[in-house]
């Protein structure tokens, strides 16, 4: 029997600008649409401190709502090395996390060389005497599903908007006078079309069900 993973993880190529895939990843009203493993996730607000509530579902059909916290929004920048990146990440608060028996923080990186794809990158990295029981196996398999969705989602907004490819954000009418892609604001959010984190969205902020929904 393969070995359970402590820390979930899935990456995957994504034949999309960066910035692209940034937006689908925070219009999370839109989820439902097309993310077979985080069906909603709900936020007053997009900003690091904020809770936000994920309403998921494992591949047996199950459902689980996990209490999380954003600890981190990184819009989309580009680095001295031509790498474009952006991070977001956030922290599980149930009760387990409380008593410190699970703990889990999960980052979800992007990153795109001149050029080249966008690579997806997700990990949850968990901690405490109780990890077992938030079953990284069935996390890890969302995860996948969840990456290959996201891949799906991206390229097909790209065939829908031709003359775009990896590498569009470096073009000339694309680049505000800071740099940044003139779709977001100053923290990579975009400025229009944007239900993600919603107010009309926001869900219970308290952990609910038996122990073994956890972290996400």
């Amino acid at each position: 029997m393969a070995p359970m993973p402590r820390n979930p993880h899935a990456r995957i190529e994504i034949d999309a600008p960066l910035d692209r895939v940034w937006e689908v990843m925070l219009d999370t009203a839109s989820y439902g649409e097309w993310n077979p493993f985080v069906l909603r996730a709900d936020c007053a607000a997009p900003r690091v401190g904020e809770p936000i509530t994920l309403h998921v579902r494992f591949a047996n059909g199950s459902t689980a709502t996990s209490p999380e916290r954003i600890t981190a929004l990184d819009g989309p920048t580009t680095g001295e090395d031509g790498v474009r990146r952006a991070l977001l990440a956030y922290r599980y608060e149930g009760l387990p996390a409380k008593l410190r028996l699970v703990q889990g923080v999960r980052d979800q990186r992007l990153s795109q060389a001149p050029g080249g794809p966008t690579i997806y990158d997700t990990v949850e990295r968990f901690s405490g005497p109780l990890v077992r029981l938030a079953g990284p196996a069935r996390v890890e398999d969302g995860f996948r599903r969840h990456a290959l969705a996201l891949k799906g989602r991206a390229e097909a907004r790209q065939v829908s908007c031709p003359g775009t490819g990896p590498g569009f954000a470096e073009r000339p009418g694309w680049q505000d006078r800071e740099g940044e892609p003139d779709r977001h604001d100053r923290r990579g959010l975009p400025t229009r079309g944007l239900r993600a984190l919603h107010p009309a969205h926001r869900g219970a902020r308290g952990a609910r069900g038996p122990l073994p929904d956890l972290s996400l």
